[in-house]
């Protein structure tokens, strides 16, 4: 089974394998021979015409998930690395919540972990190839804040972290998608966040309706046994 994030994925390395044939300095080293004069020229003319990776993400998700502007690259540096500090930031903050349960977190540990992890919001890569190469470091953090976020919504709503992780995880139907790959943009956060709030709305519900019923057959039940005895 192939999934929309597979098919876009081929559909861009179609694209670095065009760029790969005109890069003709690089022939002899990626495909071990020279390659003809007249595929070199036809891929040439293909990139003309060919969309950026940008434009990709954008057509295919109308939310602008943060891997639609993953491809830019920047030599700024120091943005790289206030980004990376925001990260630790956020990580000890993360770690801050746990200390309150009696667990410490090995922060620079935990950020490895998490830079070494495929996102499904970056086109499922790790946010360490693209920290420090993207135009726009800066959603790297966001998403980091973004996920931790809704995890622990997820978390309260679902009340065990199995349920949630499974929820975040897989298609929602009212969503029209995967909680997790919507967390990239501003637009699919708000999204998730919204449906997560829906299902705890619902699940209050049903359980003032459950109340009554099951208050009532506790009452049944101990007049049963007051009769009994």
């Amino acid at each position: 089974m192939t999934m929309p994030h597979q098919r876009m994925d081929a559909f861009c390395r179609a694209g670095e394998i065009l760029v790969g044939i005109v890069k003709t300095m690089q022939h002899m080293q990626i495909w071990g021979a020279e390659l003809p004069d007249r595929l070199v020229s036809e891929a040439e003319e293909a990139l003309r015409h060919y969309p950026s990776w940008l434009e990709l993400r954008d057509a295919a998700d109308d939310q602008r998930s943060m891997h639609t502007w993953m491809v830019r690259v920047t030599e700024d540096t120091q943005q790289q690395d206030d980004a990376y500090l925001k990260l630790l930031e956020a990580v000890e903050r993360v770690g801050a919540e746990l200390a309150s349960d009696g667990a410490r977190l090995d922060t620079v540990g935990y950020l490895q972990a998490w830079l070494e992890t495929e996102h499904p919001a970056l086109g499922y890569r790790q946010p360490v190839e693209l920290l420090f190469t993207t135009g726009n470091p800066e959603g790297i953090v966001e998403l980091f804040e973004a996920e931790h976020s809704v995890a622990r919504e997820a978390k309260r709503v679902f009340k065990t972290e199995g349920v949630a992780y499974g929820w975040l995880r897989s298609i929602r139907s009212s969503l029209g998608g995967i909680p997790f790959e919507m967390l990239g943009s501003e637009a699919g956060r708000i999204k998730v966040m919204d449906e997560l709030r829906r299902c705890a709305a619902a699940e209050a519900i049903r359980m003032a309706r459950v109340a009554p019923i099951a208050d009532r057959a506790a009452h049944d039940a101990g007049r049963t046994n007051l009769k009994g005895k």
